[in-house]
C-alpha cells in the first residue's frame, strides 16, 4: 500500500495571503460555459468520434496543442507539445505456437485455443519448472521460492492481472492460471477459442525495442488436474514442467499517434523536479455500425476539464512542484498512449513523475456523486484518495463511492504498474450512453465537470509540502 504521510498525518502548511488569493482567483476562473464549449467541439460530428489514427483524433490533438500554446505553457513532449509513438497491429502466429506440459515422465503437447490460451500476442519461449502457489496471494508467494519458475495459481476472487503482477515481482518466469470455481470452466475451451479468435484479429501495441513480456497462460481445468495428479499439494511444491513457445506474426500495419503534453514548471529549485502528472484521454471509438460515437462524457469531459485546469494553473501561477498536463490518445485501444509515455517519459533531465491524477468520464450521473479509486479496500490505496475524499465536499460531492472494479481500465493504470507511483482515478460511473451514439454534449453535466476540475486544482495546491512521503 502506498502511504503518503503528508496527506494522512500532517496538516497542510498555512498559505500566505497572496497564495490563497491566487488559488481563489484560479478556482473562480474554472467556468462551466468554457468547459461546455470545449466539450461541444471535441464531441462534434466533425471530429468523427476521435478514433486513434483518424483525422478527427488529429484535429482534437491540434485543438489541445493550440490551447496550451496560447496559454504559454511549456511544451512537454518529445516533439514540441507532441509525444509521438508508434503502434503495431500484432497477431499471434498460431501454427508456430504451442505448449508442452509435463508431470514426471509423462508429457503432453497443448494447442492454443483448445487446451490453453494466452492474453497477448508476443514472442515467448520459456521452459521451466512449475511451482504450485495456491491462490497466488502475496503472503503465499513470500513463503516460497519462485525465481526462474512458472507459478501455478488457482484463480478465485483476485483477478489474474494482480496475480500476474505479484508473481512477476516475486521473480517468476511466468504464471499459469486455472479455475476450480463454478460448473463451467472460465478458462475452458470456449473462452480459450474466443480469446484466440480475438487475438487473430490483431491487437494494437506500442512498438518498443528489447521487449521482455511476462507470460500469462490460462490452463483449462482438465490440464490443471492432469498436472496436479488428482491430489492436494503444498504451497511451494514442484509439480511439473511447462514449456510455452509463443510466436508473433509480422506486424500487419503500423499506426502513428501522439499524446499532447504541456509542462507547468514549478517554482522551487529542488521540488520542481518532482512532477505531478494529470491525465485525461482525448480519443474515443470512432464510427460503429455507420454511426458516429461522439464520446462527450467518455472522455471529452475529462479532456475539457484538463484544458480548463491548464487555464486555471496559468492564472494561479507556478506551484512549488511541476505539473505535467498529459492528454493521452489510444486509451480505447488498451491504454496504449499512457503506456507509451510511461515507457519513455518526456520530462526534462533530472525530473521524475511522483504521482498521477486521472480524469475519465466525469460528467454523468447525479451532480453530487463522484467515484474514486483505489479505495482503502484496494492494495494500491494511497494518500491521494484520502486527500480527495477530504476535499471533495468543498466542491459539492457529498456522495462518494469506490470504483475499484474499473481500476485497470483507464490511463492511471500504467502509472501504477510500470512506474510504481501513487495514482488516483476520478470517475462518475458508467451511464446508459456508454460507447453509444447517444453520448452527446446535452447528456453531460458540465457544471459537474467544472467542480471536478476545481477539486483537482485543490488537490494540486495541497500537494506542495516539502515531503510527500514514501
Amino acid at each position: 500500500m502506498w502511504v503518503w504521510l503528508c496527506a494522512l498525518l500532517s496538516p497542510c502548511p498555512v498559505r500566505e495571503d497572496s497564495a490563497e488569493s491566487s488559488l481563489e482567483k484560479a478556482l473562480a476562473a474554472v467556468r462551466t460555459e468554457s468547459i461546455a464549449a470545449d466539450l461541444r467541439f471535441l464531441s462534434s460530428q466533425t471530429l468523427g468520434g476521435r478514433k486513434t489514427g483518424s483525422p478527427g483524433a488529429g484535429h482534437a490533438a491540434l485543438f489541445i496543442r493550440a490551447r496550451l500554446q496560447r496559454l504559454g505553457i511549456e511544451p512537454g513532449g518529445d516533439d514540441g507539445y507532441y509525444d509521438r509513438y508508434v503502434l503495431e497491429l500484432r497477431k499471434p502466429d498460431v501454427p508456430k505456437s504451442y505448449a508442452r506440459l509435463g508431470r514426471g515422465d509423462i508429457s503432453r503437447r497443448l494447442e492454443p485455443g483448445k487446451h490453453y490460451y494466452f492474453n497477448w500476442p508476443s514472442d515467448i519461449d520459456v521452459d521451466a519448472e512449475i511451482v504450485f502457489a495456491g491462490t497466488g496471494t502475496r503472503e503465499e508467494l513470500a513463503e516460497i521460492q519462485v525465481a526462474g519458475a512458472w507459478v501455478l495459481v488457482v484463480e478465485e476472487s483476485t483477478p489474474w492481472r494482480f496475480l500476474a503482477e505479484d508473481a512477476q515481482s516475486a521473480g517468476a518466469n511466468g504464471i499459469l492460471v486455472y479455475s476450480e470455481s463454478g460448473k463451467n470452466d472460465r478458462h475452458g475451451e470456449g473462452p480459450a477459442q474466443r480469446t484466440l479468435d480475438s487475438l487473430k484479429r490483431g491487437r494494437l501495441d506500442v512498438a518498443v525495442e528489447n521487449e521482455n513480456p511476462f507470460p500469462t497462460v490460462f490452463l483449462n481445468r482438465k490440464q490443471a488436474r492432469f498436472l496436479l495428479g488428482g491430489r492436494s499439494h503444498e504451497v511451494g511444491e514442484r509439480v511439473g514442467n511447462f514449456h510455452e513457445r509463443r510466436r508473433l506474426a509480422l506486424p500487419g500495419r503500423v499506426l502513428k499517434s501522439e499524446n499532447v503534453c504541456g509542462l507547468f514548471r514549478g517554482s522551487d529549485s529542488d521540488l520542481r523536479r518532482e512532477v505531478i502528472v494529470v491525465t485525461a484521454h482525448f480519443d474515443h471509438i470512432g464510427v460503429r455500425g455507420g454511426e458516429i460515437m461522439p464520446g462527450a462524457d467518455d472522455n471529452a469531459s475529462g479532456t475539457s476539464a484538463l484544458m480548463a485546469l491548464a487555464e486555471a494553473l496559468v492564472l494561479n501561477g507556478p506551484l512549488r512542484r511541476s505539473v505535467l498536463l498529459l492528454f493521452v490518445s489510444s486509451s480505447e485501444e488498451g491504454q496504449r498512449g499512457s503506456l507509451a509515455w510511461v515507457k519513455e517519459p518526456t520530462l526534462p533531465a533530472g525530473y521524475r513523475p511522483v504521482c498521477n491524477i486521472n480524469l475519465d468520464t466525469i460528467g454523468g450521473n447525479g451532480p453530487a456523486e463522484l467515484q474514486l479509486a483505489p479505495t482503502e479496500r484496494h492494495e494500491a490505496h494511497n494518500g491521494l484518495e484520502v486527500l480527495a475524499r477530504q476535499l471533495a465536499p468543498e466542491e459539492g460531492f457529498s456522495t462518494l463511492s469506490g470504483c475499484d472494479a474499473f481500476w485497470d481500465r483507464s490511463d492511471h493504470f500504467p502509472f501504477h504498474t510500470q512506474l510504481k507511483i501513487p495514482a488516483l482515478y476520478l470517475f462518475s460511473g458508467l451511464t446508459r450512453d456508454y460507447h453509444k451514439a447517444s453520448d452527446t454534449p446535452d447528456r453531460v453535466d458540465c457544471d459537474k465537470v467544472r467542480r471536478v476540475t476545481r477539486l483537482v486544482l485543490r488537490l494540486l495546491a495541497s500537494l506542495q509540502e516539502d515531503e510527500l512521503g514514501a
